[in-house]
């Protein structure tokens, strides 16, 4: 006996195909493709469908005619697995992170639909050397790292078509991802952050190069940073919120997050003297600005912000810091290459490893030892001098 039902999952309508084969009960999702809102008479019209055709009338069948007569249909063979991976990102809306969604779709959209469309590769045909194929293709075009994102998507997508029943295995287990090389991040040395800190004094991303440098933070931490964060009283500074860009329908937006990039980036930091100065002169601009612009005055709170109350757009940050070295014709690094920058003070003055990783907020103490690898080759440089200089002759 065959029969079917209606169940809501990640905001859309998917038919439940229930049966049973050698005594034991089978289920099969089908998803039908429509969203929860505004859809329900549709999807009711498509149960209905699905129950005339397995009606137990019509369907006298053996088992093993009956998982035929079941899964063909079911299965969606001419489902390509671009539309899939299209069908399985809008899923994920609702469900993660609008942020996180907006990465989803660009990075399966620019690269994943175009490749296995073009190819006519199918979610029920899609193979492990398929999989491994885009890989090889893409890592010509990406880094290594980019091409373990498009691994993470495709997988998890795969996982969920394996739960729902709709392909028999995860073919994207079997696949062998590219290595990446180790990165190593640009920096600069002692005096020339001393002269970066007195270039920016009076401009634009003064706060952000600061807090960068004394501190290490992601420009997502920096235009998340707000006045609450802020105990001029027991002198901390607590990394608490983020703001990060992200295209939303093909357009650039913000999304403030009130949380950081992982927990262990949650922390509390003292408030370090020059920081503190240049946080109370801010504050005193600010207040006369809220008296100027009045009711018109946009801030909510947030630290790094326009003369309006506006907070400033993370891009922002790192166009203008690009610019500044420009003018000031300093020797190129990105932005977040400060964040590498602070950490590197912290190595040469010896602070350890594990104590750095927690001033940064990284997760894992394997992450700071692998992006700060050239600690370790300049401390060979040292153990070096001194062995030989203990077995010399001399």
């Amino acid at each position: 006996m065959v029969s079917a039902c209606l169940r809501e999952k990640h905001d859309y309508y998917y038919i439940i195909i229930s049966y049973y084969e050698e005594g034991k009960r089978k289920q099969i999702w089908k998803s039908t493709g429509l969203k929860v809102r505004g859809n329900k008479r549709k999807a009711e019209q498509l149960l209905a469908d699905y129950q005339k055709r397995y009606s137990p009338e019509e369907q006298q069948l053996l088992p093993e005619q009956e998982e035929r007569a079941i899964i063909k249909p079911i299965q969606r063979n001419d489902v390509l697995f671009g539309d899939y991976m299209q069908e399985w990102c809008e899923a994920q809306r609702g469900v993660i992170e609008e942020s996180t969604y907006c990465n989803y779709k660009r990075q399966i959209n620019r690269a994943i639909v175009p490749y296995f469309n073009q190819r006519r590769i199918t979610l029920q045909a899609i193979t492990a050397q398929d999989i491994n194929d885009f890989y090889k293709a893409q890592v010509k075009k990406v880094s290594a790292g980019t091409v373990k994102h498009y691994h993470s998507n495709i997988r998890k997508a795969l996982q969920d078509a394996y739960v729902e029943d709709k392909i028999l295995c995860n073919p994207a287990d079997k696949v062998k991802l590219p290595q990446a090389d180790p990165f190593i991040g640009d920096y600069y040395n002692q005096k020339e952050l001393q002269k970066l800190l007195l270039s920016v004094q009076g401009t634009q991303i003064e706060f952000p190069v600061y807090m960068a440098v004394y501190y290490g933070l992601r420009r997502s931490e920096i235009s998340g940073l707000q006045w609450s964060a802020v105990d001029f009283d027991y002198k901390t500074i607590t990394i608490r919120r983020t703001i990060v860009g992200c295209f939303v329908d093909g357009k650039y937006t913000c999304v403030e997050k009130e949380r950081t990039k992982t927990k262990k980036s949650l922390r509390t930091l003292p408030l370090m003297p020059v920081i503190e100065q240049m946080l109370l002169r801010m504050k005193d601009k600010q207040e006369a600005e809220k008296k100027f612009f009045g009711n018109s005055y946009k801030g909510v709170g947030y630290i790094y912000v326009h003369e309006d109350g506006e907070y400033y757009n993370p891009n922002y940050i790192t166009c203008e810091f690009i610019k500044h070295l420009k003018r000031k014709s300093f020797r190129h690094i990105r932005f977040h290459d400060l964040r590498h920058s602070c950490a590197t003070l912290m190595r040469h003055e010896g602070i350890k490893m594990e104590d750095i990783q927690k001033w940064l907020g990284h997760s894992q103490l394997a992450t700071t030892e692998k992006i700060y690898a050239h600690f370790e080759e300049e401390q060979h440089i040292t153990s070096a001098e001194i062995i030989s200089k203990k077995l010399s002759f001399e």
